[in-house]
């Protein structure tokens, strides 16, 4: 069974969502597992059903993109398939620039981590209230016109 694949949730599948290229999927009799959704290029790139063994992996390295493809990798040696969805082409802001945003963020009340210029998922999950708060796309994908908006006295609360 894919690595990725085994983190498909059963009440997912009872809902009616499935697996592209026809992939089937083993889960113990009727088991509940809780999972997230994860878009590590918004809504630019391939979603991920994530469960437990997926912070297993985490544990070793944090980065998102690095658990994913360890898991693509070890899925590739059994079947050659890429990703369903391809990555697009996504411009990532300067360390500074995310910093920025997240000041700005945190002063709005949106964020109150770390400031360090990575665009985590506490990052972007402050990034997509700020976003519906102010009417903007909601994507939770910081961007320089996001940043614009934010340091122009449109950007409110």
């Amino acid at each position: 069974m894919d690595l990725l694949v085994a983190w498909v949730a059963f009440p997912l599948l009872l809902a009616g969502l499935s697996l592209g290229c026809g992939r089937l999927v083993e889960i113990a009799s009727g088991e509940r597992l809780p999972g997230s959704l994860l878009l590590p290029a918004g809504i630019y790139g391939p979603g991920f059903l994530i469960f437990h063994n997926y912070f297993a992996l985490k544990e070793y390295n944090f980065s998102d993109l690095y658990v994913l493809f360890v898991g693509h990798l070890a899925d590739r040696l059994t079947d050659e398939r890429p990703f369903e969805t391809p990555w697009s082409k996504v411009v990532q802001l300067k360390t500074a620039d995310l910093e920025r945003m997240q000041r700005l963020l945190t002063a709005r009340g949106f964020y109150a981590d770390k400031i360090d210029g990575k665009a985590g998922m506490k990052t972007r999950l402050a990034l997509g209230a700020y976003q519906k708060a102010n009417g903007l796309k909601l994507d939770c994908w910081p961007t320089a016109a996001v940043l614009a908006h934010m340091q122009s006295k449109s950007g409110r609360n």
